[in-house]
């Protein structure tokens, strides 16, 4: 049990776990369980990492190995936040480091791609602006 939720314990822990479910595979189940637990501890474990270190604190982080067929599955999860990732090593010792931004062809983030006469849109003409693309001048009447 960890005290803190830093992100070495975490892996600490989680590769602990892995050991541990490698050694009692008898124990645990039926193997469709095991590989059911990985998948949704590998997609756990990618989307922690994202919402607590890759967004927040704008770092990268590596994931633990893992099969092919699960590397796909984080892949899809990790697009899905419009985050981009790379894949280290190679065989077994394959794992992922999902980078902090998207980025386009030019380097340039797509958080602040958006041109400025598209901003212009969310502004009306005095400058205000209430977060919606379309400008109210007056309510419609409503019949009585």
């Amino acid at each position: 049990m960890t005290k803190t939720s830093s992100l070495v314990q975490i892996r600490k822990v989680i590769r602990e776990l892995m050991g541990d479910h490698e050694d009692g595979l008898k124990d645990i189940g039926s193997v469709d369980t095991v590989k059911s637990s990985e998948k949704t501890d590998a997609l756990e474990e990618a989307r922690l990492a994202i919402e607590h270190v890759v967004i927040p604190k704008g770092e990268p982080v590596e994931l633990l190995p893992r099969p092919p067929h699960i590397i796909s599955l984080q892949l899809d999860l990790i697009q899905k936040y419009q985050l981009e990732a790379e894949r280290i090593g190679s065989g077994a010792d394959t794992q992922l480091r999902i980078l902090p931004f998207h980025t386009t062809e030019e380097g340039n983030s797509e958080q602040n791609s958006m041109p400025d006469n598209e901003l212009d849109d969310f502004i009306n003409v005095d400058g205000n602006s209430n977060g919606s693309p379309y400008v109210v001048d007056r309510l419609p009447l409503l019949p009585e």
